[in-house]
């Protein structure tokens, strides 16, 4: 289990290498998070929350539950942003923790709730993805590592980035 993680990790650097343009930046990030971090910068596209009740995507085994593990935006013109949430909840009977969210891109920053989530805790992952790289069809990765869990879970950010006119 300990080398599907080194696996997962050496793709997404892969990955990571062969979708974007090599850039330097710095964010400001939000005081208290951890890692990349939404902020700064001008809103982009925004996917909704799913309003309602809590529902799970079906078949997930992980601790944490997610509403959803793909977001599919619409085209956007290079240069926006793309903030996306990925709401959850710890459906087990343990604390769990979230260390790291680890991205196929540094065009991707993420937030996540920080300390121990007790079980029935709900949360969410916050995504923006700053398109000034390649003018294609993306899909980026996230994978969310929790404590103690060899495992990551898969989420997905998918959408076309035009070319500005």
């Amino acid at each position: 289990m300990k080398n599907s993680l080194s696996i997962l990790l050496i793709l997404i650097s892969l990955f990571a290498l062969a979708s974007c343009e090599k850039t330097s930046s710095s964010t400001g990030g939000v005081p208290g998070s951890q890692g990349n971090t939404p902020g700064g910068g001008n809103a982009g596209t925004v996917v909704p929350q799913p309003s309602g009740d809590f529902k799970a995507v079906p078949g997930q085994t992980s601790l944490i539950q997610f509403s959803r593990l793909v977001v599919d935006f619409e085209p956007v013109i290079s240069g926006d942003t793309v903030d996306a949430v990925y709401p959850f909840k710890n459906t087990s009977q343990q604390t769990v923790k979230i260390t790291q969210a680890v991205t196929s891109c540094n065009c991707i920053l993420t937030k996540f709730p920080q300390g121990n989530l007790q079980p029935g805790a709900t949360g969410e992952v916050e995504v923006r993805f700053i398109t000034s790289g390649p003018r294609s069809r993306h899909e980026k990765i996230i994978a969310v590592v929790l404590e103690g869990v060899e495992e990551s879970i898969t989420l997905r950010l998918n959408g076309q980035v035009n070319e500005k006119i």
